[in-house]
């Protein structure tokens, strides 16, 4: 990976765009994505068979005398890769348990003063059309 921001996976969010190495000898891809959810195992399972993911890097991992937890305690990225595969990454799964941030996103504010809720209402469903995802959140 390069100089670039290298931080741990559990300080991700919804929208940064990362890469990573997995703990696997075998898999020597380097996978990058933008990260869309952030899932416990349960939640993690339509992306991936887990059970079996975790056992070929829990043998990578082994080699590097690193012991995983149960993965139904793991935390798990949920990343669209740039190949278009949607993949579910356990925390513990990632090479140095660092991810390399190439982007991110940021939640921003917009305050709507003196609006009714059918207004805003309204504020919001122009922001959808236009491909953003927002909420009205009461004060």
């Amino acid at each position: 990976m390069s100089n670039s921001i290298k931080k741990h996976p559990s300080l991700c969010g919804i929208g940064d765009v990362i890469k990573f190495v997995v703990l696997s000898p075998y898999d020597t891809t380097t996978y990058s994505g933008e990260v869309t959810a952030i899932a416990d195992f349960d939640r993690a399972r339509p992306y991936g068979d887990i059970l079996a993911s975790h056992s070929a890097i829990s043998k990578g991992a082994a080699l590097i005398q690193k012991e995983l937890i149960d993965p139904k305690l793991d935390t798990y990225l949920v990343v669209r890769c740039t190949d278009g595969i949607v993949r579910a990454i356990g925390y513990q799964w990632i090479e140095d348990e660092l991810v390399e941030l190439t982007s991110t996103t940021a939640t921003q504010d917009i305050r709507l003063f003196h609006v009714t809720p059918e207004k805003a209402a309204q504020a919001i469903s122009i922001l959808r059309n236009s491909g953003f995802i927002c909420k009205v959140v009461p004060t």
